[in-house]
Parts: C-alpha cells; structure tokens; sequence
C-alpha cells in the first residue's frame, strides 16, 4: 500500500521516492504517537461488532475486484468503478 501511494504522489510532485516514504513514515509514526501516549486505544471498543465485520467485508470485496485483471489477464485501467446509466 505504501508504494501504490508513493507511486502517485511521487508522479504529481518533484519529489524523491525515498524522501516521501520517510515523510510518510514519520507521519505514521506522529499518528500513532498522538494515539499512543494518551492511551486513546480503548476507542478502538466502541464500533460494534457488525461495524468492524461490515468493513473486513467491504475490504475484502474491494481487493477482490482490484485483482481480477490479474487473475483473467485482462488490461483493466482506473480509479473508480464503471458508473451505471
């Protein structure tokens, strides 16, 4: 996932590969300090149980279609679904 990101982002900005992945992983790492110190882990318990398997779901879904091109060998392109009508 990080390199599809750095891909795009390193295509738009002049910027270098490797000095974007280290701004993306000092970002990472400021999040997860700003979550971590206060001991804000304990929100992680409140979306219910069809909330979290509702989006393991929809997650496994979307990477289902995202590898179809691969697994048919078929030239897919796109960022988004085709719209209908």
């Amino acid at each position: 996932m990080t390199a599809a990101t750095l891909a795009d982002i390193t295509q738009t900005i002049d910027v270098g590969y490797a000095t974007a992945a280290l701004s993306f992983a000092g970002l990472s790492g400021l999040i997860w300090l700003a979550i971590g110190v206060p001991r804000m882990g304990f929100i992680a318990n409140f979306p219910s149980h069809p909330i979290i398997s509702g989006f393991i779901t929809a997650s496994g879904i979307l990477i289902a279609i995202s590898q179809i091109k691969h697994v048919l060998g078929i030239k897919a392109h796109g960022h988004t679904m085709p719209k209908s009508g």
